[in-house]
């Protein structure tokens, strides 16, 4: 509790203290003095002499106080030492009682020693204390209680066993240029005050902090102050708001700064060193925290900026950190914000833990172990920050879910973005470049890897026991491993990821049920490899210039379709036991090596275009079935010396089929019994729904569904006149499958037609739309067409793509056939 004063109390005191004046015994006044409101001095012989309003010492006074009643007056010590009382009711040196009227009181060039305090100013307003030196007082050095705009400047303070200055419910005064040391709790401390200003002090070596400021004191300044070596805080902020810390420098502190339960303060360009925390805030939001410097020489055991406890919604920006232990640490605090703080040589730079809602971005840090770290901290925004030289860069680790960290550039780190044993967080359009593994994922599920691009990284993206992760449209170039998926990491989505120059591009190792697809890997020297995997699909990828294009090792059940490689040593290899594995409707080109197959049995080989390779095919101890039967057929063999002119299953019915009417021998035990005669493409897709069709209407003769299945019929069989007219007329074969698709939809929907078949029927002839309209949009862009209406094309072809998803099967035909139109006038 603080000690209230009233004026009746002073009164009666003051009255007893003078019932008896101490005399000197040689030349030294022992007692207290008393300067009258009326301007007179008691007792008389006291050794102070009076020039207008200049009071001046001429001796020593002991054991006693000098009490100021009177406005206006200069009091000089001239040197002179006054030693206050060790008790009593005021064990002061110097007494100034404002609330009796002494106001505008000058104290000066005193050598206070002992007692309680030095100079207390009791409801003084206008006073200045000034060039004193205040030595080994039981509390304060300077007591300011109830006084405004009064000045405490140029004096020296050591010794206090409690605080140096000491300000209570004081407004406007100005505490500046002073010395204070070894004081037992505070140097310099503010409690219940207003814009007050602490400007250009020395504080050391004090017990509990160097400077305080305390509850319900707000708008103070603490500025330009040189607080060294006390051993708790430096400056100590606890349970206000609206002050300002700004410009001092802090050095030797356990904490540099330090605020709890305090709000809405600025904490901005100090220079703090050597200190165990820079900067804390305990249970302390919305301030401030702001071009501060902090650094040590050493970086074990400091940190230089934590927000802990509750620390909520605050800005910490453009702050210097060097040579800490941890930079910047969040803990248990949401909605801040860090911002463009440059951080280097710290063991982390940026530290999140048990952290929600804050936002991490525009940093720039260099030479920390772990630059980025968050640990069971969700819903962040890591962004734009600039990352170099150190371990690993980003991590998210520990239960750190619904993360952003998207557009950071991360350099020359061991690890660059690191996720682990945490879920749907997002990585997008960060830029990783020579970093041992760009992006990593280890026990991290559905997670969203896209629009990256990765350079001269060991491994680019690395995936280890993680499942239901999303990877696309990432760019990956130089280095030995692009993209992996090892130790299950199942059920992915790896897809429109561009590849180049790397050892290995595509890696699916002692995984299952991952898709990868639509991706562009070249001058690799595996483009896409499975290794231990099963039951994985590797389609619609383009792969060229690759010593081994898709690689299959002791692999099973896998399905490797609709991709294109091209100009490598090996076009699609299968080794080591890859068994029951189903390869359709690749098309292998200009490779030494079209296929190459090793020990690998009961493979499906069907619907693929081998062309121009060197060596079509390489056969090892392997039997596998190169055909799907008649009519569905085999392969495209550009070196296949066949004619066609029979059909059916033996190849023994006069007239045409596009297949073959010999088989393509690859060995004694291998041999494709119907090779294709052109590759395969839109027309063998509606051969083989035509197929179909005449198959239903056999089994079902004279019956409303064969009356309808033949309307489908014969506009199928217009649409593959128009394709394989010269040139194809595409337009009208769209228009042909648009109606073929309403008849089948309108034999499901009339209950004549099971419903799966149906769907298979559509879904089949929608997909030949899709690749009309797809391969004109790729003529359109090979031919440098309007780009708008490209663009149109691709936004129809989306367009398709979700009603074809949605069952919409005649709607999704009419979007491809718009998107086909508008392709081929992108060029015309």
């Amino acid at each position: 509790m603080r000690k209230k004063i009233t004026i009746g109390v002073v009164l009666a005191l003051v009255a007893m203290v003078f019932a008896t004046v101490p005399k000197c015994a040689s030349g030294e006044f022992i007692g207290n003095v008393k300067i009258n409101a009326d301007g007179t001095i008691t007792p008389a012989e006291a050794p102070i002499s009076r020039n207008g309003e200049i009071y001046t010492v001429t001796g020593d006074i002991t054991d006693g106080t000098i009490f100021i009643y009177r406005a206006g007056i200069t009091l000089d010590g001239n040197g002179f030492t006054v030693s206050g009382p060790p008790s009593g009711s005021y064990p002061v040196c110097i007494y100034v009682f404002g609330s009796l009227g002494a106001n505008d009181v000058t104290i000066t060039n005193f050598n206070l020693v002992g007692g309680h305090q030095g100079v207390f100013l009791a409801g003084s307003s206008g006073s200045t204390i000034v060039d004193n030196t205040i030595n080994s007082v039981s509390h304060y050095g300077v007591y300011i209680a109830g006084s405004d705009s009064n000045t405490v400047s140029g004096n020296t303070i050591q010794a206090s066993a409690v605080i140096g200055i000491h300000m209570d419910t004081g407004a406007g005064n100005t505490i500046t240029g002073n010395t204070v040391s070894t004081s037992g709790s505070y140097g310099i401390s503010l409690y219940g005050g207003t814009n007050n200003q602490v400007t250009q002090n020395s504080v050391t070596l004090s017990g509990w902090a160097g400077i305080y400021v305390g509850e319900q004191s707000s708008g103070n300044t603490i500025n330009g102050n040189t607080v060294t070596d006390n051993t708790g805080r430096g400056i100590f902020i606890g349970s206000t708001g609206g002050n300002t810390v700004s410009g001092n420098t802090v050095s030797g502190s356990h904490f540099g700064i330090y605020l709890s339960w305090s709000s809405g303060n600025t904490v901005s360009g100090n220079t703090i060193t050597n200190s165990g925390t820079g900067i804390f805030l305990g249970a302390s939001s919305n301030n401030n925290i702001n071009g501060n410097i902090i650094s040590s020489i050493i970086a074990s055991g400091k940190y230089a900026i934590t927000l802990d406890g509750g620390s909520n919604s605050n800005i910490v920006s453009g702050n210097t950190i060097t040579n800490q232990f941890w930079g910047i640490t969040i803990g248990h605090s949401i909605n801040n914000v860090v911002n463009y703080n440059p951080i280097s040589i710290c063991a982390r730079g940026i530290i999140l833990s048990y952290a929600d809602n804050n936002e991490i971005s525009e940093n720039t840090l260099s030479n920390c172990g772990e630059s980025i770290y968050l640990g069971t901290s969700s819903i962040n925004d890591v962004s734009r920050n600039i990352i170099c030289g150190g371990n690993y860069a980003i991590k998210v680790e520990w239960f750190s879910n619904n993360n952003i960290v998207s557009d950071n550039s991360v350099t020359a780190n061991l690890g660059g973005i690191s996720v682990g044993h945490s879920v749907n967080n997002v990585v997008n359009y960060n830029t990783v470049s020579n970093c041992g593994t760009g992006i990593g994922l280890g026990n991290a599920e559905n997670n969203e890897i896209s629009e990256n691009t990765l350079s001269d990284c060991g491994k680019g993206i690395y995936a280890g026991s993680s499942p239901n992760n999303y990877v696309s449209g990432n760019v990956i170039s130089s280095g030995n491993y692009a993209l992996t998926l090892d130790w299950g990491s199942n059920s992915n989505i790896v897809s429109g990821n561009l590849i180049t120059a790397y050892l290995f591009g595509i890696g699916v190792g002692r995984s299952t049920n991952n898709v990868v697809n639509d991706n562009q890997v070249s001058n690799c020297g595996w483009g896409i490899s499975l290794g231990n995997a099963e039951n994985n699909e590797i389609s619609e990828n383009s792969v060229s210039s690759c010593s081994n294009g898709i690689h299959v090792s002791s692999s099973v059940d896998n399905i490797i379709c609709w991709n294109m490689v091209s100009g490598g040593t090996y076009g699609i290899v299968l080794v080591g036991n890859s068994n029951s594995n189903k390869l359709f409707e690749n098309t292998v080109s200009s490779n030494n090596y079209g296929v190459h197959l090793h020990l690998s049995n009961v493979n499906l080989i069907f619907h693929n275009s081998f062309i121009e390779n060197a060596i079509q095919f390489n056969n090892i101890e392997s039997t596998n079935t190169w055909d799907n039967g008649y009519p569905s057929g085999g392969n495209y063999w550009s070196d296949y010396t066949g004619i066609d002119e029979m059909s059916g299953p033996n190849q023994d019915i006069p007239g045409s089929d596009e297949i073959g009417d010999t088989p393509y021998i690859i060995d004694p035990d291998n041999q494709d019994n119907y090779p294709l005669i052109d590759p395969w493409g839109p027309k063998y897709m509606i051969i083989e729904v035509i197929y179909e069709i005449e198959e239903i209407i056999e089994e079902n003769p004279n019956t409303p569904l064969a009356d309808k299945m033949e309307d489908a019929l014969a506009k199928v069989y217009t649409a593959l006149e128009e394709l394989t007219k010269s040139p194809p007329d595409n337009q009208a074969a769209m228009g042909n499958i648009e109606g073929a698709v309403g008849d089948i939809e309108a034999a499901v929907n009339d209950g004549l037609l099971d419903k799966d078949k149906g769907i298979e029927l559509m879904d089949k002839l929608i997909e030949v739309a899709r690749q009309l309209a797809v391969e004109a949009i790729e003529e359109a862009i090979e031919q440098g067409g309007d780009p708008d209406k490209i663009q149109e094309a691709q936004q129809l072809l989306a367009e398709g793509d979700l009603l074809r998803e949605a069952g919409q099967y005649k709607d999704a035909v009419a979007k491809y056939k718009d998107a086909l139109a508008k392709a081929e006038g992108a060029i015309s």
